[in-house]
């Protein structure tokens, strides 16, 4: 999420910025306070200045600041004459669990080569603050290198190959942060359509087929890789012509037959309900013995089929995917009776506006330990993502808002544009 709000700052134009992007998001630099002065200078809107010219040769390339562990290396040699050796020990040191205790080891010795190099008593403790605060995880600039290519890459297939690029992310979710459901609804915005589940045309994982994804049966509740192996395998050249050929050519469950009838992927044999209903039936069928050419009465009961929204969500609670229209279109009419604006206009409204928005919870609640009890949330509306930000006492008050799938937000407007983000005041539940 971080990063999903950095881009639109930095505008990255070239590897190098890639590198640097990547690299300022981690706990040293967010707790060194590193980020907000390296953006509001690339966005010129301060100057680049240096606590001491011994610092350009340095940080000229981050624009004054401490971004890569190998600058923590350089600013020792250059301010307080450090040997390479003695930069890399207190490299280490920054690195290290209790990294406030280790430096301090150090900082007499700082504070002595700095003083030999004509460097202020006080300027040599502001530049060894700045080196203590940057304390905590952080990348070395070849890390940070590696990382960068990945991102490259991923953005290069997502433009130019988003079908096959999203089936890649599918086929290994859960991944990162986000839940299949959530690369499901980005990938339709940009496009990508979606075929249901089918017993006799999806795979284990996910694949393309006619320029569409398809999901695989392994997505499906109380299947697995294993047993979803087993049914493709089973199937061969020759499809399930019923349920009861299902049940006889794979050693299956009941309870794994339900769930493939919820998820849809038995729909070409009958609608589920009545799947359902006849599902006893169907095994029965396959494991009694042959019975007397007796004709008796059918007496099956009938059942109205579910409407589209219902086979919706019956896929969803079945697989975690819709494989369909996205559960925030669903719910679209409710949040506008509600008053909340959808993020296409949202985007347009100025920052510091109060506003009303929903949707749902894209991948949790997160409260990382760098941000000092706020909690941040992405909402899902069908329009695309908007970052919430949340005040500790707000969470605390609303936290039992977020026990529900769809919450409402009531807030200010905090950025606008690409990436938009509102600060929460208050919150409730969509019931």
């Amino acid at each position: 999420g971080a990063q999903v709000s950095l881009i639109p700052h930095m505008q990255p134009r070239c590897f190098q910025d890639l590198v640097i992007e990547v690299s300022l998001i981690r706990p040293g630099p967010l707790q060194g306070g590193m980020v907000r002065p390296y953006i509001r200078r690339r966005q010129r809107l301060e100057p680049v200045t240096y606590s001491h010219p011994l610092l350009k040769s340095a940080l000229e390339e981050t624009l004054g600041v401490i971004v890569f562990q190998e600058q923590v290396i350089k600013v020792a040699r250059d301010v307080a004459g450090f040997t390479p050796g003695r930069g890399e020990l207190l490299r280490r040191a920054l690195g290290s669990k209790n990294a406030l205790e280790s430096i301090e080891r150090f900082r007499a010795e700082f504070m002595a080569g700095a003083h030999q190099n004509g460097v202020s008593a006080k300027t040599a403790e502001d530049i060894w603050k700045m080196i203590a605060g940057f304390a905590g995880y952080s990348f070395s600039k070849a890390h940070a290198a590696a990382f960068a290519v990945i991102v490259y890459w991923s953005a290069w297939l997502r433009v130019r190959y988003p079908t096959e690029y999203f089936c890649g992310l599918l086929r290994n979710a859960p991944l990162g942060t986000y839940p299949a459901r959530v690369l499901e609804s980005e990938a339709r915005r940009v496009g990508v359509k979606f075929l249901p589940f089918d017993i006799n045309r999806s795979m284990v994982k996910p694949t393309v087929e006619r320029g569409a994804i398809r999901f695989g049966l392994g997505y499906v509740k109380g299947i697995g890789d294993a047993l979803a192996d087993a049914i493709v395998q089973a199937k061969g050249d020759q499809p399930f012509r019923s349920v009861a050929d299902l049940i006889q050519r794979v050693k299956i469950d009941r309870r794994a037959v339900e769930w493939l009838i919820l998820a849809g992927a038995i729909d070409s044999f009958g609608e589920r309900r009545q799947l359902l209903w006849n599902l006893a039936e169907a095994f029965d069928m396959v494991h009694r013995p042959e019975r007397l050419p007796l004709e008796i009465p059918d007496e099956q009961a009938t059942f109205a089929p579910m409407t589209a929204e219902q086979r919706l969500l019956s896929t969803f609670a079945a697989t975690g995917v819709t494989a369909g229209m996205s559960l925030s279109e669903v719910r679209r009419d409710a949040f506008t009776k509600a008053g909340c604006l959808p993020l296409r206009k949202l985007r347009y409204v100025r920052v510091g506006a109060k506003v009303k928005v929903g949707g749902l919870i894209a991948d949790g609640i997160r409260r990382p330990p760098t941000a000092k009890g706020v909690a941040f949330a992405r909402l899902e509306d069908p329009d695309g993502i908007i970052d919430v930000i949340i005040p500790q006492e707000v969470y605390l008050e609303y936290r039992e808002a977020f026990r529900s799938a769809f919450v409402i937000v009531e807030g200010v407007v905090k950025s606008q544009g690409v990436t938009v983000s509102v600060t929460a005041r208050r919150m409730e539940a969509l019931r």
